[in-house]
């Protein structure tokens, strides 16, 4: 089914594709990571009003700012073993 943009999966920037759930849990492991919501809200630029309607579920983030949060959980992912040997 196509959305709004015409491509397939994508509505206003939001790729339906990526389960909404991973996308709340994400927000929640990000906020956590920099110290709450409010910090969360200003690393990301947005309005504490959308980041409150994406964290509880009742919206979707767009891709944009899921992938900002993804990269601050991964930043803060400990790297197993097989991936510390390869940098070494």
């Amino acid at each position: 089914m196509k959305g709004a943009s015409g491509k397939l999966g994508r509505v206003e920037g939001v790729d339906r594709r990526v389960d909404p759930t991973v996308r709340v849990r994400t927000l929640r492991r990000a906020a956590e990571i920099v110290g709450g919501p409010a910090q969360l809200r200003k690393y990301l630029k947005v309005s504490a009003f959308c980041l409150a309607a994406w964290m509880s579920g009742a919206d979707i983030a767009p891709t944009y700012v899921f992938l900002k949060a993804v990269d601050l959980v991964m930043d803060e992912a400990p790297m197993d073993d097989a991936a510390t040997k390869k940098q070494t």
